[in-house]
């Protein structure tokens, strides 16, 4: 099908930019995911692309390797890394496992024929009943632990979720029919395939705007708030200066119907939130969130922050978070991994850690750990 490997060349050509516009370039733990995400499409769309070209009568060497097993685990590594959650090495190897296992059973197929002819059905029988049970069950997963999210990276996860779950559907409908007609020469040239692989140009299209987004982050041109949220930069003072305006009285809100009472009402119920309930240590958090937890709408909660309190949802909650850092970094006898400070305070990166706390304790952490443990 010329139309499959037109698929190939795009898909590839664009997982290369991926790579380089993420190359040498300063990557948070969501980062590293897309990365290697984008290594791992690249490698399955050049083996599909060479072996149809040049293998044809091999169909074996496109479908044998056990491409789709990497898929989920890509998933799910992603979604914990933007839930703010350490990546560890246990959970990479274990949820790895499966591709792992399929991979060394594969390499049979390279170098033994005879093990080749004699397993072949069994192993793809077994692989990609395999693929399907993983591609639906982190699917799932994802559907069920997204509905508590929101956020910019949520929604970029939830858009991976969906890709997963039609790449999912058509993957059991190919498994059925092969097992029906015992054959994967027939799967291996059928439009749901081409599907497939459109749905991973789609999600490697999604990894390219997320980075031309890092990009523009990381030259200055926007602002980059704790979740990794591109925004626009607020207008500078003297903009609201010229308008007549003050600090105090934001434009936007100079006819609002909340009254002063209710403005106080709302910053006592925002202070008990986050002195009670330490909302600001849900590296998920969201100005949507904090006004779902507040029960206010959403547009009183910015106005809140901007006539009332004077700073941003992600100022003032960072401002908590540094806060909590410092008592963790005085009070811990043992040696603080600061990595692990940073997303247990609900940061989302090492580097928005040390970003905002310098910026509000004019020193680094470690320095602050150093100065006030000795």
């Amino acid at each position: 099908m010329a139309s499959l490997a037109y698929v190939h060349i795009v898909t590839g050509t664009l997982c290369l930019v991926n790579l380089y516009l993420m190359h040498g370039r300063e990557r948070n733990a969501f980062d590293r995911v897309l990365y290697f995400s984008s290594y791992a499409i690249l490698v399955h769309v050049l083996n599909a692309f060479v072996t149809r070209q040049y293998f044809p009568d091999a169909p074996w060497l496109d479908v044998a390797p056990p491409f789709g097993l990497m898929y989920g685990p890509l998933f799910y590594f992603g979604f914990r890394v933007a839930s703010g959650r350490r990546l560890g090495v246990g959970a990479v190897l274990l949820h790895s496992f499966p591709f792992l296992l399929f991979s060394l059973a594969c390499i049979g197929f390279y170098l033994d024929e005879d093990f080749r002819d004699g397993y072949i059905l069994p192993y793809y029988t077994v692989m990609y009943s395999s693929v399907c049970i993983s591609m639906v069950s982190y699917t799932v997963w994802g559907m069920v632990k997204g509905t508590e999210r929101q956020g910019y990276l949520s929604q970029f996860v939830s858009r991976m979720g969906v890709m997963l779950m039609i790449v999912s559907l058509l993957t059991v409908f190919m498994m059925y029919g092969f097992l029906v007609e015992n054959t994967i020469v027939a799967q291996h040239t059928s439009t749901p395939l081409l599907i497939i692989y459109a749905v991973l140009l789609c999600v490697v299209w999604f990894i390219f705007r997320y980075n031309i987004g890092r990009l523009v982050y990381l030259s200055g041109a926007v602002k980059e708030p704790d979740e990794g949220i591109p925004v626009r930069r607020p207008l500078p003072e003297a903009a609201y200066e010229d308008a007549g305006e003050t600090e105090n009285a934001v434009p936007q809100y100079r006819k609002s119907s909340l009254s002063a009472e209710m403005l106080e009402e709302y910053a006592k119920n925002l202070h008990r939130a986050m002195t009670e309930k330490k909302v600001y240590l849900q590296a998920e958090l969201s100005l949507v969130g904090l006004a779902k937890e507040l029960k206010i709408p959403k547009h009183h909660l910015t106005q809140l922050f901007s006539v009332h309190i004077g700073r941003n949802f992600y100022q003032y909650v960072n401002t908590y978070r540094v806060d909590y850092a410092c008592r963790m970094l005085v009070s811990k006898t043992d040696p603080v991994n600061l990595e692990e400070l940073a997303f247990d305070c609900g940061f989302n990166s090492k580097t928005s850690f040390n970003r905002y706390f310098k910026a509000q304790m004019n020193c680094t952490p470690s320095e602050y750990r150093d100065r006030h443990r000795n």
